[in-house]
């Protein structure tokens, strides 16, 4: 899965697609070259956007903002966007390889299938990636301390499964049996089946993994009959629970069970319980490591860098069944609905 940052409401998908399935640009690559750089520059920073043009890529624009706020600094750097599309493979290499023949000081790559296919067609090129995909699965990254291979960036794998299993039976000490729904994607792309099964091992709990690939299979798994024998629910960060998001919060409702979502966002909506990552930081420094590449240090030395924040949201106006949430989480929650 693929994901844009700033596309997805979802901080672990969230976005869309996490297939390392190296998806892409559109047949039709255009270059365009901001208005607010000099076009007789030596040095340029080129951006693979995933949008028909750079006025309609939101993550671009985010980007080009900080960006822009260091030009004086900077010196003549001009910045460059590069149509890119997530439809088909032979199109990103295209498109990266048009960004690569331009020689661009610094590449930026703001999904993990674009960062995987510039390792492999453009290995050369400086290269600052962001990314839901973790570096070192999706193969852009010997590790995280030291990616190597000309290039660094933000890792937002999410990787918080079995800290939010701990936070729900925290909150509801009573819950014994726990269904934890998910897609195909987070099975196998992101380990955290294993994160999964080792706190359930720690903590007690009788965990039933569960996979959807669309809405109606969301809502036929929560609607079954066997939904109700759980006492609780883990809702992934996955795209099927992105896109199922309000049928998800309003079936547990209705049946009365707790769970723990992935975001605020759900909390927000209506759900109990949701524990992210706060990916506030991102574009600041992806510029900052652009600009230490501008520098002339090496990307490959760089580490790559990680959330350091973490955003606990609860609702206590609607616990299921009368089941009050312990007061304990309550206090430790950084916003409470």
């Amino acid at each position: 899965m693929a994901l844009t940052i700033g596309k997805m409401a979802h901080t672990t998908v969230l976005g869309m697609r996490m297939r390392i399935g190296l998806t892409s640009v559109a047949a039709a690559i255009v270059l365009l070259l901001s208005s607010d750089c000099s076009l007789s520059t030596s040095r340029r920073v080129a951006y693979i956007g995933s949008e028909a043009s750079a006025a309609l890529d939101a993550p671009f624009q985010r980007f080009r903002k900080v960006f822009l706020r260091g030009a004086g600094r900077r010196g003549d750097v001009a910045l460059e966007y590069v149509q890119g599309d997530d439809k088909s493979d032979q199109a990103l290499e295209s498109a990266i390889r048009i960004a690569a023949g331009r020689r661009p000081s610094v590449l930026v790559t703001p999904t993990g299938a674009t960062a995987a296919v510039a390792r492999r067609v453009a290995p050369d090129i400086p290269n600052v990636f962001s990314t839901y995909l973790e570096p070192v699965r999706g193969g852009f990254a010997d590790s995280l301390d030291s990616p190597g291979h000309r290039r660094t960036g933000i890792s937002l794998a999410d990787t918080l499964d079995d800290k939010r299993l701990e936070i729900l039976k925290d909150a509801y000490p009573r819950v014994r049996t726990v269904a934890v729904l998910g897609d195909r994607d987070w099975v196998t792309l992101t380990n955290g089946p294993a994160r999964v099964l080792d706190q359930a091992r720690r903590s007690g709990l009788d965990v039933s993994l569960l996979e959807a690939e669309s809405i109606a299979e969301v809502e036929a798994l929560l609607n079954g009959p066997a939904a109700a024998k759980y006492d609780a629910w883990y809702i992934t960060p996955t795209y099927v629970t992105y896109i199922a998001q309000a049928q998800i919060i309003a079936i547990l409702r209705r049946i009365g069970k707790p769970a723990m979502f992935a975001s605020q966002e759900e909390v927000l909506r209506g759900g109990l319980l949701g524990y992210s990552q706060d990916t506030a930081f991102v574009w600041d420094a992806v510029v900052a490591l652009v600009d230490r590449v501008l520098a002339g240090e090496d990307p490959g030395n760089i580490p790559v860098e990680r959330p350091r924040r973490f955003v606990l949201a609860v609702r206590v106006s609607d616990s299921p069944l009368g089941r009050a949430m312990n007061a304990a989480v309550v206090r430790r929650a950084d916003f409470v609905y």
